[in-house]
């Protein structure tokens, strides 16, 4: 088993360092009210900060529906929308600029960012900063969210090596390129602490459902599901060159990582990989990733299942959050399918919902904050 060595790893950068606390914007409907109010209690007990962006019009911990006309309505990927980071011109927010872009004078609690606004940011489920023990700086990213440089003079939507280097002040031969093309590159890997990377296994997944079986004989039909859209998606990766567990945990080796494989993955509303994970007071890491609360006592024994396997396999993981939103509120058309046809009408919770019709998790909702 490829456990994490509690002894021999220095948690620094993005994968998991000190956070001064989280940032979500878009906030409105009351299903993802009910998100932030679950990770503003659990940010409470960890002694960090929430800063909301409602419309642009300032930033608190909470949501208050200010109403100000803005262009378009802010979306509520926090993840894919801003970054915080800092580099050769100091403390900066990556803004992209796809959509409104606060004012430097609302920033509130977070003035002592500037704001650096352009279309070519890169989404921020699709890479991931950290630092290697001697503190070089690193960069995961997906090879997908990259432009060469003459297909970026034609369409600056994407950003170039060149533009990586200069915003997230990292050299060339730290930029590792994972070739994900069916998924975010944080529905797939997690970092925990350099060299250490958890990978959704498909097999593991696979493992937990027949324990779910073994435990739930009567569930017959929602194992049957399950292992249906995990046959589906292993079949898809296969079809792509670079994609299957086995693939991306040998790219991983070759750029200096070590994978550690996990089952996290079993639906399209089912996702433990999906994750914001940091060192926290205890000098130990805290893990908050979405939950299957509100649901079934089957469904319910996954999380569990991940919850061990998770603590087994990275022991110093001390505190785990598992974030459901509360009951479902309200169902998509997408949402309303895999709840009806795939899950057989059994009640689901609010993250479920979000995850199912709009293909996002928590991970997707928060930006990290660090403590620089």
């Amino acid at each position: 088993m490829n456990n994490l060595s509690v002894n021999n790893i220095s948690f620094r950068g993005y994968d998991a360092t000190r956070l001064r606390g989280l940032y979500m914007q878009g906030i409105s409907a009351a299903d993802e009210r009910n998100i932030l109010r679950e990770i503003r209690s659990v940010l409470k007990k960890e002694g960090l900060e929430l800063f909301v962006n409602d419309t642009n019009v300032n930033i608190c911990d909470r949501f208050e529906d200010k109403t100000r006309y803005i262009e378009k309505a802010l979306s509520i990927w926090g993840q894919d929308r801003k970054a915080f980071v800092v580099n050769k011109s100091g403390k900066q927010i990556l803004c992209d600029s796809h959509e409104p872009v606060i004012d430097q004078e609302d920033l509130g609690p977070l003035s002592d960012f500037t704001i650096n606004a352009a279309r070519y940011m890169p989404r921020g489920g699709d890479y991931y900063i950290g630092h290697t023990p001697n503190g070089e700086k690193w960069l995961l990213i997906n090879r997908y969210s990259i432009y060469d440089e003459d297909t970026f003079k034609l369409n600056n939507a994407r950003p170039t090596e060149n533009i990586l280097r200069e915003i997230f002040d990292v050299n060339p031969d730290k930029i590792y390129k994972l070739p994900i093309l069916s998924n975010d590159l944080d529905e797939v890997v997690r970092p925990i602490g350099y060299p250490h990377i958890l990978v959704n296994d498909y097999n593991e997944s696979l493992i937990n459902l027949e324990k779910m079986k073994e435990k739930f004989p009567e569930a017959k039909w929602l194992y049957k599901q399950l292992a249906q859209y995990i046959t589906m998606q292993e079949e898809d990766a296969a079809g792509h060159l670079g994609q299957t567990c086995d693939e991306i945990c040998a790219k991983l080796e070759t750029f200096g990582f070590k994978p550690i494989r996990i089952g996290a993955r079993y639906h399209y509303d089912i996702n433990f990989i999906n994750a914001i994970t940091f060192k926290n007071q205890k000098g130990q890491l805290s893990y908050i990733t979405n939950s299957t609360r509100k649901t079934t006592p089957e469904l319910k024994y996954l999380e569990t299942l991940f919850d061990s396997d998770l603590k087994e396999k990275v022991p110093q993981i001390s505190d785990t959050y598992y974030i459901s939103g509360g009951a479902r509120q309200t169902i998509g058309n997408r949402d309303e399918y895999i709840n009806m046809h795939l899950h057989g009408l059994i009640p689901g919770n609010n993250i479920m919902s979000i995850l199912a019709e709009r293909g996002g998790g928590i991970h997707c909702m928060c930006a990290e904050v660090p403590k620089f």
